[in-house]
This record gives C-alpha cells, structure tokens and sequence, in this order.
C-alpha cells in the first residue's frame, strides 16, 4: 500500500509552495511536471501535467471547468458520470507514480473532484492524506483578478466551492490544514506540523523553499456582499485549531440556498455556454491533429519565413 499526500484548495492559494516544500522533502511530484512561469510561479508549479489533463477530462464529462461559479461537490456521494472514468484514473496513478511508495499529488482542480478521486485511492491500496492549502478568499480574489481579470464576486465564489468541497470530503480522512499566512510567516513550524500530522521524515533546509516573495497580494478588506461574507466566516472557522465541522455544514447549506435561489434562467444560460465552449474545443483539438492540418505546416513554416524576408 502506497502512501500519498494530496494538495487540495483553491487556485492562488499557496498550493504551489506547499507542494515545493513536499518536493523538498523528498516526495516524489510526478514524472510529468510543468515548468516555472515567469510573474506566475517563479519556483514551479509541482504539478503534475498529466493529472491536470485529467481533471479537466472530468470537467468536460460534467460540463463544468475550473473557474465554473456553480462547480461545487457538497456530497460523498460520487456522481455517475464519472464512472466510466474510473480505469483511465487507475492506470493513470500507476503510470505516474507506480514504484513510490510515498509520493504526492497538486492540481487544484481535483478539489472539485474529490469524491472521485477519494475512491480510486480506495481501490487502489492507496492511503491519502490531504493537505488543504487556505488563503484569505479576498486576497485570492485580488490574485486572480490581476492574473484572469475575473470579478471579486465571481472569484469568491471559486473559492468557496474549492474550499467547502475539499474540506466535506476530507473531514473523514486523514488531513490537515495550512493556512498561506502561517506557511510565509513561520514555514519551519508548518513543516514540523506537517511532518507530524502524516508522519513523515523532516528535511533541514527544506523551508527554506518558502520565501516572503512568494506573497503577491495582501487585503485586509472584506467583502460587505452575501457571498463575501460567507466566504469569510467559511474562513474564519477553518482557521481554528479545532475545527468546528457543524459550523461548516451550516455555512454550507447557506450558501446552497443562495444557489437554489438564483434566477435558473442565468444557471441554464452559463450551462449552455459551457456546452458550446466545449464542443468548439473539441472541433477545434480535431482539426488541429487531422492529417490535412499537419500537412499545411511545412507551407505555413515556408509563408513564415517569406514574410520574415520580405523587404
């Protein structure tokens, strides 16, 4: 049986660093890892490309997407849709991290499939343990409006639905959570946390990995609308020691009553939209592996060049 630690929490959360530091320590990443992005993640991502396909695989079968305001998962209960995923997931765990037996596992977007993945380590003698990253919602939503220019509102939202839909799925498991603020202000104490909680070997120097630079935004703001302000008692009660998971529950049933509530004409317009985003993708993937496409390449290379020489 093979042992993993899985990085959960929304985009712009300290993931990154937190899954830095696992490398650090000696955990094995995945053999497909992407690269450091220049004013994005100077250090790397640790992020397993092929999980990251994967994922976003599971979004098309639901018609969802990582920045979906109405993508959550609030039940243990898996969603039949993702049945006839559930081999390519197992072969996929084996072809990446087959031969560790401790190994670690960061993409975001598996927050929004937990369930699913919580069962296929189940199946396959894997035993998770979950690190959720947390961040202020508001500092977070200040990240992704500079990176995406997504809207305040639209961007707490995404932080609710990663947040309550890692923490209702790993509250049963074994997990931990991290909060970004700690991690830059003390990460030696959030090492030895970590280290503790999962039983792991501690590495000297690892913290040092995590750097003061790796915060961009800072708010001590808070958002006065209804989404704002569950965004920041959802937070402010997963900061405590002991987690108090009724709360969680009641948060949780709030902020579904505020989704039921919304105008069902707007939710069947963004699922329509989402659908069409979909199948022109899918075209456009098509087309861009056919034959003829590839046999223009050549022609486009030599239309390049000319242009490039052209007085």
């Amino acid at each position: 049986m093979s042992k993993a630690i899985i990085v959960v929490g929304m985009h712009r959360s300290g993931t990154s660093a937190i899954s830095g530091l696992l490398d650090r320590l000696g955990i094995f990443m995945g053999k497909h890892l992407y690269g450091p992005q220049k004013g994005v993640n100077e250090k790397g991502f640790f992020e397993n490309a092929k999980i990251v396909e994967f994922n976003d695989v599971l979004f098309d079968a639901k018609v969802q997407a990582w920045d979906d305001p109405y993508a959550i998962e609030q039940s243990e209960s898996i969603d039949p849709v993702y049945a006839s995923y559930e081999n390519v997931a197992s072969d996929l765990l084996r072809s990446e991290y087959q031969g560790h037996d401790l190994w670690g596992m960061k993409d975001p977007r598996t927050s929004l499939h937990l369930a699913f993945w919580h069962n296929i380590f189940s199946n396959n003698a894997i035993t998770p343990h979950y690190l959720l990253m947390l961040r202020n919602p508001m500092e977070v939503a200040m990240s992704l409006e500079k990176r995406d220019g997504f809207l305040i509102e639209h961007s707490l939202r995404l932080w609710i639905n990663y947040t309550l839909s890692s923490i209702l799925t790993i509250r049963s498991a074994k997990h931990i959570v991290v909060d970004f603020n700690q991690l830059i202000a003390n990460p030696e104490q959030v090492l030895a946390d970590i280290t503790k909680a999962f039983d792991l070997s501690g590495s000297a120097g690892a913290s040092d990995f995590i750097e003061k630079s790796l915060r961009h935004n800072s708010s001590l703001v808070e958002s006065d609308t209804e989404i704002g302000k569950i965004a920041t008692a959802l937070y402010q009660t997963l900061l405590q020691d002991v987690i108090d998971f009724q709360q969680v529950t009641n948060i949780a049933a709030q902020y579904s009553a505020i989704i039921e509530h919304e105008n069902v004409l707007m939710r069947a317009h963004c699922h329509r939209l989402k659908q069409e985003e979909i199948y022109y993708r899918q075209c456009f993937l098509e087309a861009y592996e056919s034959v003829w496409w590839k046999i223009t390449w050549p022609l486009r290379a030599l239309e390049k060049r000319l242009r490039k020489n052209k007085p």
